[in-house]
């Protein structure tokens, strides 16, 4: 990318923006699923930790 020096901060300063803007939104659709989760007489615990940390790894060895 060939950005101009004059706009590096404003750049920097958007691009930061977005991230956190993206990172609340999934906070907030992941918040209400995991309220919800644990409301349930049938607990999902001993599936939805294992398969959540696989499905975490597997992103994790696919950026690495």
């Amino acid at each position: 990318m060939r950005l101009e020096t004059s706009h590096m901060a404003t750049s920097l300063l958007s691009f930061n923006i977005g991230i956190e803007i993206g990172q609340l939104l999934i906070v907030s659709l992941a918040f209400p699923i995991i309220l919800y989760i644990k409301k349930l007489e049938f607990k999902p615990v001993k599936l939805l930790i294992p398969g959540s940390s696989i499905g975490i790894l597997a992103f994790g060895l696919m950026w690495f």
